[in-house]
């Protein structure tokens, strides 16, 4: 179809499909190649796509070296989770909710106050509908939705998602407790993010209880409208104590997307779990570096947030641009797309395997390192629907 007129240009214009482009389709062109061969065409360009990302104002943003990583505090470059071709394709996580479940969300922070939406969040140890406070919980929100306000810190993986704060941890927690948080709004919520879990001591064998469990199993077999709400959940930082993910009935379900945390320098952390149940890997602390985002202090910032609690947020706001790229995606699409999508990390570390369904596979990293960018995440994702069982 004609595109339009190009301005400044004498009786030139642009053809190619109608609506806006994907990374896969083809690029438009300044008159169609078959059109050359007509009387009169004088011109004929392909066009070709162009990368071009955002320029944040936010101070901080030069230091969030696990969103571009360049090899600040002596790192290695690349080491991040590559989401400016994400945000240069357009997907900031408009449209898609992402919830902080955890021990509250400071949301007159300037750099949260834009995205928070306080008839989606909820305390639920107090039982009233504010959530203020959490110094943690701030800190993983800011990883995932911390906004592009130009003044303060830096910026979120999801920059332009809605943010949810759910309360449930600060206080005494109950098996209810924890069922009414992960089950709360979940036609509104898309994606719950679980920065905590049982202790990391080596010895505690513990998971959900029925309501929890409930909950989760609900959320899943008909939140989002019946494509099923995402759980990320923290891999766990007692790696030390020998303990292991698989310890961790939360992050061992099924339904959940057990996340580890590897470095700057692209290495596992000294303190990330391994084990069976890590779907991914993503960016934290443990290297030279920490990270840099939303706190409860009064500067509202914090360089120093890390743990498994950082890597977690910073996959749900990948998944967050995952989803807006394609509401559509079923909770196995996104794990689907994970995988596929993964990149390689630490390629020389002994654990690497392949696994039955023919993917490298290590029980410290996952499938590898979360690439907004990469080929099957934002990009390309759009005939994915209804995968099997096996990844």
């Amino acid at each position: 179809m004609n595109r339009g007129a190009i301005p400044g240009s004498t009786n030139r214009y642009v053809f190619g499909p109608a609506g806006e482009l994907d990374a896969g389709a083809p690029s438009p062109q300044v008159m169609y190649t078959q059109d050359s061969r007509q009387s009169g065409v004088v011109f004929l360009q392909q066009q070709m796509a162009l990368g071009r990302y955002p320029r944040f104002t936010d101070p901080l943003y030069g230091s969030q070296w696990h969103l571009k990583n360049t090899g600040q505090g002596g790192g290695t470059a690349g080491i991040d989770a590559n989401v400016e071709p994400a945000w240069a394709d357009g997907y900031t996580g408009t449209g898609v909710v992402v919830a902080s479940v955890d021990d509250g969300v400071w949301h007159t922070n300037p750099d949260l106050t834009p995205n928070y939406s306080a008839p989606l969040s909820y305390d639920f140890l107090g039982s009233d509908p504010n959530p203020e406070g959490g110094r943690h919980g701030t800190s993983v929100a800011g990883v995932m939705a911390a906004a592009d306000d130009g003044v303060n810190c830096g910026v979120g993986a999801a920059y332009n998602a809605t943010l949810s704060g759910l309360r449930m941890l600060g206080g005494l927690t109950t098996d209810a407790i924890e069922a009414q948080a992960l089950g709360f709004m979940p036609q509104d919520i898309d994606i719950y993010n679980s920065s905590w879990g049982p202790y990391d001591n080596g010895v505690t064998l513990e998971g959900p209880g029925p309501l929890a469990l409930a909950a989760i199993e609900a959320g899943i077999t008909s939140g989002r409208g019946g494509l099923g709400s995402i759980y990320v959940w923290a891999a766990g930082n007692g790696k030390a104590n020998l303990d292991n993910v698989n310890a961790d009935g939360y992050a061992n379900l099924r339904y959940t997307i057990a996340v580890a945390a590897i470095t700057n320098g692209g290495v596992s952390s000294w303190y990330s779990e391994h084990g069976s149940p890590i779907l991914i890997s993503a960016p934290s602390n443990g290297g030279l570096l920490g990270i840099t985002t939303t706190a409860d202090s009064p500067s509202g910032c914090t360089s120093s947030f890390g743990g498994t609690s950082s890597a977690a947020p910073l996959a749900a706001g990948v998944i967050a641009l995952m989803l807006e790229a394609n509401p559509n995606l079923t909770w196995r699409d996104v794990q689907y797309i994970l995988v596929h999508s993964a990149a390689p990390v630490d390629v020389s570390h002994s654990n690497w395997q392949t696994n039955g369904a023919g993917h490298a596979y290590n029980h410290y990293y996952g499938f590898g390192r979360i690439d907004a960018g990469g080929s099957g995440s934002t990009r390309g994702n759009v005939g994915r629907s209804r995968v099997g069982n096996q990844l």
